[in-house]
């Protein structure tokens, strides 16, 4: 398989490895439209470590339907990477895609830390209690949504809860 790139994806694997091992602290959320059966690796990673949390949203539960197909990494609250790139080998050595950088970007670095906190925040509600069927008028089908969407009525809409505080040396948002 080194020839086809795995050995660079199964480097990334084993600097997270390094990382959770020197106690840094480390959370992933991650969608899986196939949870539990993809999650595997994140779980692993967590294993036996008090410093690595691993969270899932399963976005059919909050949309009915839908992923969120943008990746998230923040590292020491400075450093930001957005992209398509799947966290696996095949994407990062082989599939084509776009991505973007942010080195040494403490307040672009908060500002995405908000959207991960919001995705960590959505894997621990019960859905259920938080989301209702509305009307979107601009495609005429009846849609399940979060009772904050801007698809209900401002009266109709509940509060999103905040996220909670504390910060992690290391955001992963994946896609699996």
């Amino acid at each position: 398989m080194r020839r086809f790139g795995a050995d660079e994806g199964r480097r990334v694997y084993k600097a997270l490895e390094n990382a959770a091992d020197r106690k840094i602290k480390i959370r992933i959320v991650q969608h899986s439209g196939f949870a539990p059966d993809f999650d595997q690796e994140s779980a692993d990673l967590a294993a036996g470590r008090p410093n690595v949390e691993n969270a899932t949203v399963l976005f059919e539960d909050w949309w009915g339907s839908g992923v969120v197909h943008a990746k998230v990494w923040i590292s020491d609250k400075k450093d930001v990477y957005i992209g398509s790139a799947n966290n696996d080998w095949k994407s990062l050595t082989q599939v084509k895609e776009l991505g973007i950088y942010f080195a040494g970007c403490p307040h672009i670095a908060k500002t995405v830390e908000v959207y991960f906190q919001n995705l960590w925040t959505l894997s621990t509600l019960n859905s259920t209690f938080y989301t209702k069927q509305a009307w979107d008028t601009q495609w005429q089908v009846s849609r399940k949504v979060p009772c904050w969407s801007h698809f209900l009525q401002p009266k109709e809409r509940c509060r999103f809860a905040s996220p909670s505080a504390g910060h992690s040396d290391l955001l992963l948002s994946a896609q699996i």
